[in-house]
């Protein structure tokens, strides 16, 4: 039996109804239900050790985890077919936790689509799970941990996707590290002032 695991229990008979008209074979569809490990509801204690390792997680639905092993064990081959984005990075690493001691063969396919073609090339291109894959994803989460720790107040709360993007966008950005007091002097008296800001780029410019 082929075992294709996704994150939305939603798009089961949708994959399926596709997986049957390719001729699949003996096949089985399961939803995760998205993350299979919750994070703390707390950040104090933060959950992060000196190496910004994740600590405090555990799993978010036993129910869902033992449906997966037991859906493993028949499997002689295992898809992670969650989504191709940082989370379904994430999600993959978990899964081939979870399932690797009963089942041999675990391979991640990245599927844009459920039409044919995309099937077909995500099984083409499947590759073995990398943990370095979902390092993006889970460095995000410390990023959150640490931001929302730091800039919120008791109950500290998490800063979220959103607000770690936009912390990004900041730190592209070039920052202004200070301003220039100009004054030119009027034809008809008086003066004209201007504060300039002075970036790294404009920098060498305004001296």
């Amino acid at each position: 039996m082929k075992l294709f695991v996704i994150e939305a229990p939603g798009k089961v008979k949708g994959l399926t109804k596709s997986l049957n008209s390719l001729g699949a074979g003996h096949f089985e569809v399961f939803g995760t239900r998205g993350h299979l490990f919750s994070m703390p509801r707390s950040l104090d204690p933060l959950g992060i050790d000196e190496n910004y390792n994740e600590m405090l997680s555990e799993i978010k639905s036993k129910d869902v985890v033992l449906d997966l092993i037991e859906k493993a064990k028949k499997a002689k081959i295992i898809y992670v077919a969650t989504d191709p984005d940082y989370e379904g990075e994430v999600i993959a690493t978990d899964v081939e936790k979870i399932v690797k001691g009963h089942c041999k063969s675990i391979v991640r396919v990245r599927m844009t689509g459920f039409d044919k073609e995309s099937i077909r090339s995500a099984i083409k291109n499947s590759t073995p799970i990398n943990r370095n894959d979902a390092n993006p994803g889970i460095a995000r989460r410390v990023v959150d941990r640490i931001l929302g720790a730091t800039l919120s107040n008791p109950p500290y709360v998490y800063l979220g996707r959103v607000q770690s993007s936009l912390l990004s966008a900041i730190v592209q950005k070039d920052p202004v590290i200070g301003y220039v007091d100009a004054s030119i002097p009027c034809s008809k008296g008086g003066t004209f002032d201007a504060k300039i800001p002075v970036t790294r780029k404009n920098k060498n410019k305004i001296e």
